[in-house]
């Protein structure tokens, strides 16, 4: 063991944490993890504390997690070790840090759990300030991961940036999907709205709050499903927006269309002026008038799937009533998406899945350049 651990000790949530000829001592009770030499301290959290352990036949390092009573809160915490254990056995995602198995000793309970090697998201964002396409790939990977447990009904409850570990490779896993959801209505509102502000620090300064029709206190009160789709369509937009301000051409304003009405919570006048303060073939007017004629086409769509027939007839007076009309489309998105769950409910055909899902055109090669990979947009550029 390494020396540094020699006679320390941590108080967890007023437990005394000791490491001891390859066991962990808790309340100076030895507890002797079978198959495993403990070897260090990782971290701690509400629940319980997180230790580096060797396995003694592969030589393995794993990471062991040991739920113990929050004296401080007075919570035993021994119900939701179990809790957390069987959904923690049910997730099988490459982004998320795999469960190997698990024991009960001495009362506590314990579970073994691959290491990952790497830096928190926050320390990784702080150090590197990596560029919107980095940002928007590790977001990506994310919503990914969100959208497979939530839509097996496992929801993380506790996402930020220091529950993201970025690897030495770049690999992203969450970690601590163990605490998810134990309280109800309250665990759902604070998992939107840790999701929410999470999504807005990783893409940085290029967000600006004023797209977004809603707050964070009424985003927070949308199922935590929503806002994850509301999130993805959030790192699109901010990602086309800022493409545009280089090269605007006909792909990127459909593509915005598409996505706005797909997810309609955006401040549709905010994203026209937006496209209309960048020259589009020396007309900025007409490609407001084109961003308009894309929403008008992606409302179609929008009646067809959310079945809005009452409301406006023919394209004419919906263009005079757009905001009004994208405000009916929002009601019956959120009532679709929390009736039907899984996010494929919001497509129409496999051109909006396509725009919505498949990696955006255009990486940046570090001096601001852009290297144009789509054929649809190489064609509209000179």
């Amino acid at each position: 063991m390494s020396k540094s651990y020699l006679n320390k000790k941590w108080n967890v949530n007023g437990n005394f944490i000791e490491l001891k000829d390859g066991d962990v001592l808790i309340n100076n009770k030895v507890i002797h993890i079978s198959g495993y030499e403990v070897k260090g301290y990782i971290g701690k959290g509400d629940n319980g504390v997180i230790l580096e352990v060797k396995e003694v036949i592969t030589k393995q390092i794993r990471a062991l997690k040991i739920w113990l009573p929050n004296r401080k809160k007075k919570k035993s915490n021994d119900a939701r070790g179990l809790e957390e254990i069987k959904k923690i056995a049910k997730l099988d995602h490459d982004n998320i840090v795999k469960y190997l198995h698990s024991q009960i000793i001495e009362g506590y309970k314990c579970c073994i759990m691959e290491k990952i090697d790497g830096v928190t998201l926050r320390e990784h964002l702080r150090s590197n300030n990596p560029g919107l396409n980095e940002r928007y790939d590790i977001l990506q990977n994310i919503f990914k991961t969100l959208r497979y447990s939530q839509e097996n009904g496992i929801y993380h409850g506790d996402l930020h940036l220091d529950n993201i570990i970025i690897g030495h490779n770049r690999e992203m896993k969450i970690l601590d999907y163990g605490t998810s959801i134990f309280s109800g209505k309250y665990s759902l509102e604070r998992d939107s709205k840790l999701l929410y502000e999470s999504t807005i620090r990783i893409i940085g300064e290029k967000f600006d709050e004023k797209m977004m029709l809603l707050g964070v206190n009424e985003i927070k009160m949308l199922s935590p499903n929503i806002v994850r789709i509301l999130c993805k369509a959030m790192s699109k937009i901010v990602v086309l927006l800022d493409f545009a301000s280089y090269q605007l051409v006909d792909t990127i304003i459909e593509d915005i269309a598409t996505i706005v009405m797909l997810v309609p919570f955006f401040d549709l006048r905010y994203i026209l002026n937006k496209i209309v303060s960048y020259n589009y073939e020396n007309s900025s007017i007409e490609a407001g008038r084109y961003f308009m004629r894309c929403l008008l086409k992606e409302s179609d769509y929008a009646i067809e799937n959310y079945r809005i027939y009452n409301f406006l007839k023919d394209s004419k007076d919906r263009e005079g009533s757009i905001y009004k009309f994208y405000e009916d489309v929002r009601k019956a998105f959120i009532e679709k998406i929390n009736k039907e769950i899984k996010e494929s409910c919001i497509y129409v055909n496999r051109f909006q899945a396509e725009i919505f899902n498949q990696e955006l055109y255009f990486k940046y090669n570090g001096e601001g350049e852009l290297e144009i990979e789509r054929k649809e947009i190489e064609s509209l550029i000179v």
